[in-house]
């Protein structure tokens, strides 16, 4: 399935006008193989159930096909990833309505966000699309976002024929996204100005079908073309890239939900841990920051355990929702009120995620009743931006490879930590003659810190501020004081 350099990924997407025909299926699979696509995206699957998606399934048997089910006769979206990639999954989320999928996905060690879209016709439902899009592009890993957007970003360039004024509804949301995430326009970083379209009708023609990467591919892409697919009104659209590990990046910052504490589970869990740990090892002041990681490890493993409890909740609840939908296609009305009652329940799950983004942006003015919006999901992504370095300078070059920029780094505080003789005589100079404390003070600052002190100290400090760089927020050590308390003494 790969070109015959392996490092290079071919993805493509393709709005498939529905892929039930036997023959499409066939052109499909012939056209896959011929162009050594690697990953692909398809949108108007018409694919509706998991008894359709099986057979294709075993029809497509050198891919690996995630499904997002729409109607028969609308909507459906889907994932092919080849199974000749080296590639382990990492989290799978769908929409509702067959119109969004994204994978997260490891493939030779580099993670991406592949994004599947596809965008309603609708100008109205399609502006309320992306707006609820918008949060589940925020990653720190590389994305990869394609589909058919159904609608152009410069009608000079991107559409031929009809009223050159409509058509671009929905492409100020698409650029807040692409400004809010540095993301990239594919075939418009190669041809800024080349005149191109993807979908053809009688009298109109527009390019609807894009791929948009991280701009931190940009030096890896190689290229972006059309290829005509006969059995749609769209191109496909091919983008092929080099699949780097240069573009990985570390793990960024964790830091402890304050929320986990109100889990009594979590806190019965966490005082057996801690006092079976204590009692094996003495925590001294040289193991103290030893100590604390393995607390961020326990609280980090805990979470992860509960959040998969709460995905497989989450996946159960959308099957009952899939199984309701084809119910409610046999007798209409008769599970209405159940069908919205599911995708109220799912929504909140989704919501409760999204949570982590007000912490993680640390807004100071967060109003916690607040439902997560747009204003914290680009405080976040802004966020991301600043901490990632992407070019650095010195006097006489630039440096953007991120091999170099490590190397850079590495040069200029090996230096500035380096040890210096030290000049007695200046230090003389500032030491000698300095006032002394009397006595009376000298025993005060010598006392030992009290409970009470550090209480306060703790309580002194910013709601959910941690006091150091490993993450755990004051509200953890308050809810802990008793354990905590004579550890912080000795230390």
């Amino acid at each position: 399935m790969n070109t015959t350099d392996k490092n290079i990924l071919n993805v493509a997407t393709l709005n498939v006008n529905g892929l039930l025909d036997y023959q499409c299926q066939y052109t499909l699979k012939e056209f896959c193989l011929q162009h050594h696509i690697d990953i692909l995206f398809l949108q108007e699957t018409h694919v509706s159930n998991s008894k359709v998606s099986k057979q294709l399934d075993n029809y497509f048997d050198f891919y690996r096909c995630f499904w997002n089910f729409g109607s028969n006769r609308s909507r459906g979206t889907a994932i092919f990833i080849s199974f000749s990639l080296n590639f382990s999954i990492v989290k799978y989320h769908r929409d509702l309505d067959g119109r969004f999928q994204y994978i997260d996905i490891k493939i030779d060690d580099v993670l991406y966000r592949l994004l599947n879209v596809y965008a309603p016709n609708n100008e109205g439902e399609r502006k309320v699309f992306l707006d609820d899009m918008y949060p589940f592009v925020l990653t720190q890993n590389c994305k990869i976002m394609g589909g058919d957007f159904n609608c152009v970003m410069n009608p000079k360039i991107d559409k031929k024929g009809g009223n050159l004024e409509r058509g671009s509804i929905g492409s100020d949301k698409i650029s807040q996204i692409v400004t809010d995430f540095e993301l990239v326009d594919v075939y418009r970083h190669l041809n800024p100005t080349k005149f191109n379209v993807t979908w053809y009708s009688k009298n109109i023609s527009c390019r609807l079908d894009r791929f948009y990467f991280s701009r931190a591919l940009k030096p890896y892409i190689k290229q972006c073309y059309n290829l005509p697919f006969t059995f749609s009104d769209h191109d496909c659209i091919v983008s092929s890239f080099i699949n780097s590990t240069e573009v990985k990046k570390g793990d960024g910052y964790w830091k402890l939900n304050a929320s986990i504490l109100n889990d009594k589970v979590f806190c019965d869990s966490f005082r057996e841990w801690f006092i079976e740990f204590t009692d094996e090892l003495d925590i001294c002041i040289e193991m103290w920051d030893y100590f604390k990681e393995k607390i961020k490890e326990f609280c980090i493993d805990y979470c992860k355990k509960k959040n998969k409890v709460k995905y497989s909740v989450i996946k159960e609840l959308e099957r009952k929702y899939y199984r309701l939908c084809s119910a409610e296609k046999m007798s209409p009305g008769n599970f209405f009120e159940q069908i919205i009652e599911l995708k109220t329940q799912i929504k909140h799950f989704h919501l409760d995620n999204f949570k982590g983004s007000q912490i993680r942006s640390k807004a100071k003015f967060l109003d916690t009743s607040e439902v997560p919006g747009k204003y914290f999901f680009q405080k976040e992504a802004n966020k991301g931006k600043k901490k990632n370095v992407t070019e650095i300078r010195d006097d006489n070059n630039v440096y953007n490879k991120i091999d170099d920029i490590v190397l850079q780094f590495e040069k200029f505080y090996t230096n500035l930590f380096t040890e210096e003789e030290i000049d007695e005589e200046i230090m003389d100079f500032f030491l000698n003659d300095l006032p002394q404390l009397e006595d009376i003070d000298k025993d005060i600052c010598e006392q030992f810190i009290t409970v009470d002190e550090i209480i306060d100290s703790l309580k002194g400090m910013e709601n959910n501020k941690s006091p150091g760089p490993d993450g755990l927020c004051k509200e953890f050590y308050l809810k802990f004081i008793d354990i905590f308390a004579p550890m912080l003494l000795k230390l």
